[in-house]
């Protein structure tokens, strides 16, 4: 089927520091010792075959031995004499005019094929030259690939289960832990990952019965695994994939090669299941599945559901931290409201990668994501409903369960299904059909039905939207995560309730706060704690615009209660400055248009006011100077509206006279003591916070010029 295709041409070594110069005579030594190796014994096979006897084994080994000595000096070689020793191996060991499956020189059906007996070793004598680096790097590219299509060609003609055996002990060598920080030992495991799983794959290819293949697909299924909870380490921490503001590196080739490998497995694993597109588990799209216990049913659901589970971890693991900047691309082509005070830092640079004629690995890699998903059959409702019919997996394990997975070998709760890939598949359905399509003027891959309903999404994955938003700082993810909530803001028509907002109870995760109910309430939290602590300004202006988006779609009481949130329980002054922003903006809103619900209510000024205007302590004015700032330009925007004669509704019974004794002037006390530290101090970030002090003063001065002329 030939499936495995990925190659290791773009990952690219250091180049070695020590690198021995082979002399004329030294290299013309070790080619003719392999080439008389095989003289004599070619000679050897030919008089056996006359005279009707086996051709000396001891014949053989002597060519094996002088390749064995060559390719061993060759090393520390310079990539000219390497691809020279590499290239007489080669037509010793490959037939180039032989078009059967067995390649070696020593074809004659009568003797045992020389690469069946010896391939594992040559294998392990040419594996040193796929991370040749050992001078020009052009020339030491070329050595790769050719150690590579002979080590691919050579493991064809070695018995499958030596090639998985070999396999297999390769890849458990992996130490994740060790190359995590090591960029050139990544991109050497990387090569070696591409090249074992390849002929791995191959390997399995020639297998015909499932059950053989299933029994051989569980540890390269748990080494995919392990893989991508490494390659989601290393786009974090490493990849200009997961952070554009990075150079472009060897990082990101290793992600490419990687991912691209487990998709080539998933890929497989599709090919031998879904024949002819025939899906193994639904018999019409939409259906209950045949089967709601995967452990029970056949080996063909069972591959087909592996590759499902490898598929959403590349989704959770892989495509959810790319930087791909789906909000900025999104609101670009279809504007919003909300964000038009300020632009993205790298609205430049985004638009520049959704142009056609570009050359995106990252948006290749999800392209073929999506294809992925495509092929077999699974979409991000189609996925939510089967984890519904599958049920929750256990935690823990009674001694019957434990015997029960011993004896299925694949179930849902060994291989459970993730629900951030499950998300990933919904925002990446979006992108398809609303950005990369219509970007690139290519046909949608389909993976977003043709009737789509926000609301139902809303409800449904809400709790699985927001637990992209755990880590702030995760920024590729959160702004999945905000794409999506504004997707889906654009299109829901739903006034919250204040009965909504606090009792509604939601569908949540499994990966939500195990115990913990979801409500709207602490579904804003989360998204202030973004709003708050993001270190990616873009992220914290969207969220900040999101939950502005959110209070306008409030009723009247849950307006109220959204700011009572905001302004009593949250910790962050950020936000609660913030907060006080978003207040004054629809107070004007309301005393421009003469609306009085809420915000021109005497309820304001009871319930908000005593919060916003509290008694400042001088200990804690640094942190808190966001607050007051916003709590003096509210102060003297109401001020400025405000008439003695006509004062406005929304005081309440907040009394304005009182204002000046309980909190302007602690609050000129409190200036005045923390003035005076800094001045003394006379360091640089003393005098930095010095100006910001001045200018807090400098708008208490106008607030108390309006007080005044009130008595």
């Amino acid at each position: 089927m030939g499936v495995f295709i990925t190659t290791s041409d773009a990952l690219v070594p250091d180049t070695a520091s020590s690198v021995r110069r082979a002399t004329e005579k030294d290299l013309s030594r070790y080619l003719t010792s392999i080439l008389k190796a095989q003289r004599k014994c070619n000679e050897d096979n030919d008089i056996s075959v006359v005279n009707d006897r086996p051709a000396s084994q001891k014949l053989t080994t002597a060519v094996l031995n002088a390749m064995k000595n060559a390719l061993t000096a060759a090393k520390d070689f310079r990539p000219t004499a390497q691809f020279s020793i590499l290239q007489v191996t080669a037509s010793v060991v490959l037939n180039e005019e032989v078009q059967t499956n067995d390649l070696c020189m020593f074809h004659s059906s009568k003797y045992p094929s020389f690469l069946r007996e010896h391939g594992w070793d040559l294998l392990e004598l040419v594996e040193p030259f796929m991370f040749s680096a050992t001078g020009d790097e052009d020339m030491s590219a070329e050595v790769r690939r050719l150690a590579t299509s002979i080590f691919r060609r050579i493991s064809r003609s070695v018995k499958e289960n030596e090639v998985i055996m070999l396999a297999v002990e390769k890849m458990s060598l992996v130490n994740w832990a060790a190359i995590a920080s090591d960029e050139d030992a990544c991109v050497t495991t990387a090569i070696r990952m591409v090249e074992y799983f390849g002929i791995y794959g191959e390997a399995m290819e020639v297998m015909i019965a499932p059950k053989m293949i299933l029994g051989f697909s569980d540890y390269p299924v748990r080494f995919c695994a392990q893989t991508l909870d490494f390659l989601q380490d290393v786009i974090v921490q490493h990849a200009s994939w997961g952070d554009r503001k990075r150079k472009s590196n060897r990082w990101d080739h290793v992600v490419f090669a990687m991912s691209n490998t487990v998709l080539d497995f998933i890929e497989y694993s599709k090919n031998t299941t879904m024949v002819n597109n025939r899906h193994p588990l639904y018999s019409m799209k939409g259906q209950k599945p045949k089967s709601t216990d995967i452990g029970q049913d056949n080996e063909e659901v069972k591959r087909w559901y592996l590759a499902v589970y490898l598929l959403l971890l590349v989704f959770d693991k892989v495509v959810l931290n790319l930087d791909m900047d789906l909000t900025t691309i999104y609101t670009h082509r279809y504007p919003w409201k909300y964000n038009t005070k300020r632009a993205f830092e790298n609205k430049a640079d985004t638009l520049k990668m959704y142009t056609p004629g570009g050359n995106n690995g990252m948006l290749d890699l999800a392209f073929r994501c999506m294809r992925s998903a495509k092929s077999l059959g699974v979409t991000f409702d189609g996925i939510s409903r089967l984890k519904r019919y599958l049920g929750e997996p256990v935690v823990t394990l009674s001694r019957a369960e434990k015997a029960k997975n011993e004896r299925e070998k694949v179930n849902s709760n060994m291989f459970p299904l993730s629900d951030d890939g499950v998300t990933a598949l919904l925002a990446i359905s979006i992108y398809d059909t609303y950005i990369f399509g219509p970007a690139f003027n290519i046909p949608s891959t389909g993976l977003l039905p043709m009737v789509l309903n926000p609301e139902w999404i809303g409800r449904e994955f809400l709790a699985h939207i927001l637990n992209l938003m755990t880590n702030p700082d995760q920024s590729a993810r959160v702004d999945k995560a905000l794409f999506l909530f504004i997707f889906l803001a654009q299109r829901v028509d739903y006034v919250v309730s204040g009965d909504t907002f606090m009792d509604l109870e939601l569908p949540v995760s499994q990966t939500w706060e195990r115990g913990e109910s979801l409500k709207l309430e602490s579904a804003l939290q989360r998204v202030v704690i973004v709003a708050a602590s993001s270190s990616n300004p873009d992220v914290r202006y969207v969220a900040y615009q999101l939950i502005s988006c959110f209070i306008d779609m409030c009723a009247p009481e849950a307006k109220l209660m959204v700011f009572l949130s905001l302004l009593e329980d949250c910790p962050y002054g950020a936000m609660k400055a913030a907060a006080i922003g978003l207040l004054k903006d629809r107070i004007a809103q309301a005393l421009d248009k003469g609306v009085g619900e809420p915000f021109n209510l005497p309820i304001i000024g009871s319930k908000l006011f005593p919060a916003i205007f509290a008694k400042p302590i001088a200990s804690e004015l640094w942190p808190t100077l966001d607050i007051h700032m916003q709590a003096l330009n509210l102060l003297l925007f109401l001020l400025m509206r405000d008439a003695p004669s006509s004062p406005l509704a929304l005081w309440g019974d907040f009394e304005i006279s009182k204002i000046t004794s309980k909190y302007i002037r602690p609050l000129e006390q409190a200036i005045e003591e923390v003035s005076a530290e800094l001045t003394e101090a006379e360091d640089e970030s003393s005098q930095s916070q010095l100006l910001h002090l001045n200018l807090l003063q400098h708008t208490l001065v106008q607030v108390n010029e309006k007080l005044s002329t009130r008595t």
